[in-house]
């Protein structure tokens, strides 16, 4: 993580575009990287159509219910 002149980290803006598996995608045009390691981040979506983040949600959804069905995902609080 990048860490600016007064010791906080630096918060870089981007806009992407979430692929899914189908084909279609998902166009989030404002959003703050948190965190990266490696080649791993996260990002916090600061803008977003309202039936765009309804289908983020809904695949998301999907994927969690998907995994836990086959035991390889495993919801952990966060503290």
């Amino acid at each position: 993580m990048s860490v600016g002149e007064q010791g906080s980290p630096l918060r870089y803006t981007l806009s992407l575009t979430v692929t899914l598996p189908n084909e279609e995608y998902i166009e989030v045009p404002d959003a703050i990287v948190r965190w990266s390691r490696g080649q791993e981040f996260a990002v916090e979506i600061v803008r977003i159509e309202p039936h765009t983040l309804a289908r983020l949600q809904h695949y998301v959804k999907r994927l969690v219910q998907n995994l836990q069905e086959f035991g390889q995902w495993e919801m952990k609080e966060c503290s």
